[in-house]
Formats: structure tokens, C-alpha cells, sequence
């Protein structure tokens, strides 16, 4: 598994992708609220995330994370 920098690096990464940011424009503290209330622009991020890591997460768990930081923890917690 990567490390938990590594990990969070990459999704800052595929969340610039699903919200069409500028990766410095976010870090692990950035708010999905700040970013777009879309949840179509959520349900992106989480299939990007699922087909890069190869782990599966709903919508409400996904959604309930408040920031970058948080899902990296729900994402790690899926690698286990």
C-alpha cells in the first residue's frame, strides 16, 4: 500500500480531475462544498478513486467526508 502522503498526493490528483481544479489549487484541508455542491462531480471523484485503487465505497460514505484529507482516511481504510 502507498504511503498515507503518497495516497492523499493522488487523490489531490483525481479530485483536480472530477472538479476540473488546478492540482495546487487544492490541498488536504480543500472542502468538497468549496469545490461544487455537484454530486455528480463526487460520484466522478469516487469512481476514479475506486478504478485506481481498486476498493468500492457508496455514495453516503464518500459524500460524508467534508474534505481531501478525510477521503484519503476512507480510502486507506478500504485498503486494508
Amino acid at each position: 500500500m502507498a504511503d498515507r502522503k503518497e495516497l492523499e498526493q493522488k487523490i489531490i490528483e483525481l479530485a483536480a480531475v472530477a472538479y476540473r481544479k488546478k492540482i495546487e489549487d487544492l490541498t488536504p484541508d480543500s472542502k468538497f462544498q468549496d469545490l461544487s455542491s455537484s454530486s455528480l462531480l463526487m460520484a466522478g471523484l469516487v469512481s476514479l478513486i475506486e478504478d485506481d485503487y481498486d476498493v468500492v465505497m457508496s455514495m453516503p460514505e464518500a459524500g460524508a467526508c467534508k474534505t481531501i484529507s478525510e477521503l484519503t482516511d476512507l480510502v486507506a481504510s478500504r485498503m486494508k
